[in-house]
Protein backbone atom coordinates (compact mmCIF):
# COMPACT_ATOMS: atom_id res chain seq x y z
CA UNK A 1 0.00 0.00 0.00
CA UNK A 2 1.59 3.22 -1.14
CA UNK A 3 0.93 6.64 0.29
CA UNK A 4 -0.81 7.61 -2.93
CA UNK A 5 -3.37 4.79 -2.63
CA UNK A 6 -5.93 7.10 -1.02
CA UNK A 7 -7.40 7.06 2.44
CA UNK A 8 -6.34 4.35 4.85
CA UNK A 9 -9.12 1.74 5.07
CA UNK A 10 -10.91 1.13 8.40
CA UNK A 11 -9.02 -2.13 9.02
CA UNK A 12 -5.35 -2.52 8.15
CA UNK A 13 -2.68 -5.04 9.10
CA UNK A 14 -0.41 -4.43 12.07
CA UNK A 15 2.54 -3.98 9.69
CA UNK A 16 0.75 -1.09 7.93
CA UNK A 17 -0.08 0.51 11.27
CA UNK A 18 3.53 0.14 12.40
CA UNK A 19 4.74 1.75 9.17
CA UNK A 20 2.36 4.67 9.51
CA UNK A 21 3.35 5.13 13.15
CA UNK A 22 7.00 5.16 12.10
CA UNK A 23 6.25 7.92 9.59
CA UNK A 24 4.51 9.93 12.31
CA UNK A 25 7.47 9.41 14.67
CA UNK A 26 9.97 10.33 11.94
CA UNK A 27 8.09 13.55 11.18
CA UNK A 28 8.15 14.41 14.89
CA UNK A 29 11.87 13.65 15.26
CA UNK A 30 13.16 15.27 12.09
CA UNK A 31 10.63 18.00 11.41
CA UNK A 32 9.08 18.74 14.78
CA UNK A 33 5.64 17.89 13.44
CA UNK A 34 2.81 17.05 15.80
CA UNK A 35 1.00 13.73 15.55
CA UNK A 36 -2.10 15.68 14.52
CA UNK A 37 -0.31 17.36 11.62
CA UNK A 38 1.28 14.10 10.43
CA UNK A 39 -2.03 12.26 10.69
CA UNK A 40 -3.77 14.94 8.63
CA UNK A 41 -1.14 14.69 5.89
CA UNK A 42 -1.50 10.90 5.84
CA UNK A 43 -5.30 11.13 5.69
CA UNK A 44 -5.77 9.66 9.17
CA UNK A 45 -7.82 10.87 12.09
CA UNK A 46 -5.34 11.87 14.80
CA UNK A 47 -7.34 9.99 17.45
CA UNK A 48 -6.80 6.82 15.42
CA UNK A 49 -3.04 7.47 15.49
CA UNK A 50 -3.17 8.03 19.26
CA UNK A 51 -5.03 4.72 19.74
CA UNK A 52 -2.49 2.89 17.59
CA UNK A 53 0.38 4.46 19.55
CA UNK A 54 -1.14 3.28 22.83
CA UNK A 55 -1.71 -0.22 21.43
CA UNK A 56 1.84 -0.35 20.02
CA UNK A 57 3.28 0.26 23.48
CA UNK A 58 1.64 -2.94 24.73
CA UNK A 59 2.32 -4.87 21.51
CA UNK A 60 -1.31 -5.11 20.35
CA UNK A 61 -1.43 -3.50 16.91
CA UNK A 62 -3.29 -6.47 15.42
CA UNK A 63 -7.03 -5.95 15.03
CA UNK A 64 -9.26 -7.97 17.28
CA UNK A 65 -11.70 -10.23 15.49
CA UNK A 66 -15.13 -8.64 15.09
CA UNK A 67 -17.64 -9.82 17.65
CA UNK A 68 -20.19 -12.34 16.41
CA UNK A 69 -23.81 -11.44 16.75
CA UNK A 70 -25.65 -13.88 18.91
CA UNK A 71 -28.46 -16.01 17.58
CA UNK A 72 -30.79 -14.41 20.12
CA UNK A 73 -30.14 -10.94 18.70
CA UNK A 74 -31.08 -12.09 15.21
CA UNK A 75 -34.11 -13.93 16.54
CA UNK A 76 -35.35 -10.96 18.57
CA UNK A 77 -34.80 -8.61 15.66
CA UNK A 78 -37.02 -10.81 13.48
CA UNK A 79 -39.75 -10.87 16.14
CA UNK A 80 -39.75 -7.09 16.36
CA UNK A 81 -40.71 -6.84 12.67
CA UNK A 82 -43.70 -9.12 13.09
CA UNK A 83 -45.29 -6.98 15.79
Amino acid sequence: MGLNAGLVPPRVDASVKAGLLELVAHAARKGGWSARRSAALLGLDHVRVLRWQARAVVGRLDDAKPARRSRCTRCCRGNARRS
